[in-house]
């Protein structure tokens, strides 16, 4: 599975690779996939070993999870964005 991220991340990369990087991540990271999507979904469990603090979300759906799970995507990606800016303001999570 390793390889297969690897190889996924080389592909949609193009030239330039954040591989040796991943795991230097500060920033706060959020994988949100389709739980039928072949290329990505499988990637998730890996992702988290590699990328420090990783939030993931499977949802019903394929590759344009943000099609197929609108609402739920769009529900989780304001989620995430608002502990974040709480958490940077320093405000109490509810």
């Amino acid at each position: 599975q390793v390889h297969g991220f690897i190889e996924t991340i080389l592909h949609t990369a193009g030239e330039s690779s954040v591989l040796e990087t991943l795991d230097q991540t500060t920033a706060p990271t959020l994988m949100i996939v389709g739980k039928y999507d072949k290329q990505f979904a499988p990637l998730v469990e890996v992702a988290q070993q590699v990328i420090p603090g990783l939030e993931s979300l499977i949802l019903e759906g394929g590759h344009a999870v943000n099609v197929d799970a609108a609402e739920e995507f769009n529900a989780a990606v304001k989620a995430f964005f608002t502990r974040f800016i709480k958490k940077k303001a320093g405000l109490c999570l509810p």
